[in-house]
């Protein structure tokens, strides 16, 4: 099976478009990672800690 992992970077609003993109390709929000679930948090700043650091949209499965 071929597989596509395109890496996107956004500086805000990257919840709004991996809902645009699951709208558009379908698929499932398989993974959602934020700051605060990651090993550095006590080191970013509290009002980063909500925001998104990796996520995972499966199309095609």
């Amino acid at each position: 099976m071929n597989e596509f992992r395109p890496y996107l970077f956004f500086n805000k609003n990257s919840e709004e478009a991996l809902k645009l993109y699951k709208e558009c390709f379908g698929g499932e929000i398989s993974e959602v990672n934020r700051v605060s679930d990651t090993p550095m948090k006590d080191k970013m700043p509290q009002e980063l800690q909500n925001k998104l650091c990796m996520l995972a949209l499966k199309v095609g499965q």
